[in-house]
């Protein structure tokens, strides 16, 4: 059985950080925008580079299939009351790979650990790694682009480990983590601990991945006043998470996808300030642009207290035909680009 995790936070304090640059693999470090090896950035005017991408394109660069194509929204902020920002985002479009980590543990340790553990997710599909024979085990009777996925959780949870060892003020570090990586029709979906992935389809939200609480625990063993008792004051302490130990249960899954599907991945600094009926008025609102939804739902849980960093990643399933730009999103910073193309390479 899992031990019980308390999170920890900084310290309170309301400094705010800056952010930077945008890249063509987008990972959101402490609020910054930063370039991973092997990838150089990405310009309005860059032209497209030649490369290899394990998805079918359509003539724009949008990961697609002959139907279907991507766009994306993300904006991450500090919030209200914290000091860091220790959550974390890759987005990698041509791979559709998006990933959403909350880091805990105190001292900045929160900070390396989701950092950590986005870093190692994108060099696994972007390296050679993605080929290896897989040296965990995984979740039985699923497809190969959902056990890549899961693969690429528990090679982050050994590095998170392992970096947790070397380091003593960095021991109990973590991050919880949820991710989704599109193939076709069929999306992937991996996660550990209590950051969340909703589902937006017919205009009606559903919560896709069950919080790894305490509480959801206690119910699964049918104590359920005992459940009650830790939701109302044991809200903070989940059960799986990134870094903790040398090996973890990451809970994986998949569903078919269809145009219109609108999919939200975020940090608990959104999910515990800004309820589903909420959540499912901004994504369901049709008047509004991926950048808006996003901007209004971290703005909702400022309004609320902002007291946790908020990341919020929402991507919309569309006809390729529709697919004809994309979008980032941060605190400060707003740009629309065309369609990236990936200007590195990538082994085969």
């Amino acid at each position: 059985m899992s031990k019980p995790i308390r999170r920890k936070k900084g310290i309170e304090n309301p400094a705010h950080r800056a952010p930077s640059a945008k890249l063509d693999t987008y990972v959101g470090v402490c609020s910054d925008w930063k370039l991973l090896p092997g990838t150089e950035p990405f310009f309005l005017s860059h032209p497209p580079q030649p490369h290899r991408m394990p998805l079918a394109l359509d003539q724009e660069g949008a990961v697609a299939t002959p139907e279907l194509a991507l766009r994306f929204a993300v904006r991450s902020h500090v919030g209200l009351v914290r000091d860091e920002n220790e959550d974390n985002f890759v987005v990698m479009p041509a791979n559709g790979l998006y990933v959403v980590a909350d880091g805990m543990g105190g001292h900045a340790a929160g900070q390396i650990a989701s950092e950590i553990c986005v870093k190692t997710i994108a060099d696994f599909y972007q390296g050679s790694q993605r080929l290896r024979r897989i040296p965990f085990p995984t979740t039985a009777g699923v497809g190969g682009a959902t056990m890549l996925l899961e693969q690429s959780m528990l090679m982050a949870n050994r590095a998170i480990y392992q970096a947790s060892l070397e380091v003593g003020s960095r021991q109990g570090m973590g991050t919880t983590v949820v991710g989704m990586q599109f193939t076709g029709d069929t999306v992937s979906i991996c996660h550990a601990g209590d950051s969340r992935a909703y589902l937006l389809r017919g205009g009606r939200i559903a919560q896709v991945t069950p919080d790894h609480s305490l509480s959801n625990f206690l119910f699964g063993l049918g104590r359920d006043a005992e459940a009650r008792l830790a939701a109302a004051t044991m809200s903070n302490v989940i059960m799986r998470a990134l870094g903790l130990e040398g090996d973890v249960d990451v809970e994986a899954q998949e569903l078919a996808v269809q145009p219109g599907d609108r999919f939200l991945l975020c940090s608990d600094g959104l999910s515990d300030l800004v309820s589903d009926s909420q959540l499912e008025f901004f994504l369901g609102d049709a008047h509004l642009s991926l950048e808006d939804i996003s901007d209004r739902l971290v703005e909702r849980a400022l309004q609320a207290g902002g007291r946790d960093n908020i990341t919020v990643l929402v991507v919309e399933v569309a006809l390729a035909s529709q697919a004809d730009t994309i979008a980032i999103e941060n605190s400060n910073t707003r740009r629309k680009c065309h369609r990236i193309h990936t200007c590195a390479s990538q082994s085969e």
